[in-house]
């Protein structure tokens, strides 16, 4: 028996995958997802975007593919719009709010003390407990049904999440703020300062990092 990698059609199942499902939303900015990230990634992602990554598509493949089996039944009710400036798309509004996640974390609390496992683990990392304080902000409501797909345990499990209306207020005091800087960096066609309004970590392998390292010694 003797096997090759075909790396030509693993990229273009991607490509096609990505023409096919993925949401265009241009003219839908600043978005939620444009403002719990590096906001200068999110500027040239929207003016001078850069093609994404057969890895990122892969990402996307998992994500809206997982979204379209549990969800595409109850994803009726109107689910995307703009609030304050700011666009948002839920995952769906129906029987209540819900999102859906997929990771490779661990549902299962760590024992050196450093996650707590399960949801609570789960919105220790990343931009999801940002992203749903803004929607709740965005919908008026405390709530929400968070269902999340444990991909190494092959685990599905669905939590209930509750905010305090400050935690909701307090997050979209932040969301407004790097609103302000989006706007203002797209009014000057200028992008928002580099190494600035992101986490550290987000320019591990981001495309634009040695551009933002050169805007940046050029001052």
């Amino acid at each position: 028996m003797q096997v090759t990698k075909n790396d030509l059609l693993a990229h273009e199942l991607l490509v096609e995958f990505s023409e096919k499902y993925v949401e265009d939303r241009s003219g839908q900015h600043p978005s939620v997802s444009d403002l719990i990230r590096c906001v200068t990634r999110s500027f040239y992602d929207t003016f001078a975007p850069v093609e994404h990554t057969d890895q990122t598509k892969v990402y996307f493949l998992i994500g809206l593919g997982l979204e379209e089996a549990i969800l595409g039944q109850r994803q009726n009710l109107k689910r995307n719009g703009e609030y304050d400036g700011v666009y948002y798309h839920l995952d769906s509004l129906d029987a209540g709010w819900f999102e859906l996640k997929s990771t490779r974390l661990s549902p299962v609390a760590r024992k050196d003390g450093s996650s707590p496992g399960g949801a609570e683990g789960y919105l220790q990392h990343g931009f999801s407990l940002r992203q749903f304080l803004s929607y709740a902000k965005t919908q008026g409501l405390q709530e929400l049904d968070l269902g999340i797909v444990w991909l190494v345990q092959g685990q599905f499990d669905v939590y209930h999440v509750t905010f305090t209306q400050e935690e909701v207020d307090t997050n979209w005091e932040w969301i407004a703020l790097r609103r302000d800087v989006f706007n203002q960096a797209v009014e000057r066609g200028v992008p928002p300062k580099a190494f600035e309004y992101n986490e550290q970590w987000e320019c591990t392998g981001c495309r634009y990092n040695m551009l933002c390292a050169y805007n940046r010694e050029k001052g």
